[in-house]
């Protein structure tokens, strides 16, 4: 939550606009009135400034905006015979199924999962191997693990939890497809 209190509109308002951490910075900076060209242009993020002025009706660029997270994570069982040659994987990373918590060590780490919610209502999560020397993904989709999740009708009365939780990857491949993308591109855009 940001209060801005020379910015009338937005008092007491809310915005479905999905927000990141990574867009604090640069919302600060904007409702700061620095000059424009004062945040280096590599610092990732997306200003949410003209949301103060008009949070019901955010500009199309902030509506359709996407939000994303990543968490790293283990393997489980001898996946050696499907790793990339260069992957620095013996594939027995782990001897349960996933961690039994977030591992301490960055070097523990054999996934790598990330996760993008949409202004539509989905959320589509993309699992692919680490390598954490290099701290790069494998994209191969032969490697990968894919979850997406109808979460559109999570504001009405009738929502259904259980449809919350189940992974609709193979009812809806063409959407699965397009937000792979979306998301691989956006993740490489970090590096």
């Amino acid at each position: 939550m940001i209060r801005v209190p020379w910015k009338a509109a937005a008092a007491g308002a809310s915005s479905s606009v999905r927000a990141e951490l990574v867009d604090v910075y640069r919302t600060l900076v904007d409702l700061a009135g620095s000059p424009a060209g004062s945040v280096q242009p590599d610092v990732q993020g997306t200003s949410l400034a003209p949301l103060f002025d008009q949070p019901s009706a955010p500009p199309p660029a902030l509506a359709g905006k996407a939000a994303f997270s990543q968490i790293g994570s283990c393997a489980c069982g001898n996946y050696s015979h499907r790793l990339p040659t260069g992957a620095n994987w013996t594939g027995l990373e782990c001897n349960s199924n996933r961690c039994g918590g977030t591992p301490v060590n960055r070097t523990d780490f054999d996934f790598m999962g990330y996760t993008m919610r949409t202004a539509e209502g989905w959320r589509y999560s993309l699992w692919a191997p680490m390598n954490h020397t290099t701290s790069r993904v494998h994209f191969d989709p032969a490697l990968c693990a894919e979850e997406l999740y109808d979460q559109r009708g999570d504001a009405g009365a009738d929502f259904d939890l259980d449809a919350y939780y189940f992974n609709v990857a193979t009812l809806f491949p063409a959407v699965a497809a397009e937000l792979r993308k979306e998301l691989i591109a956006a993740v490489q855009s970090w590096y």
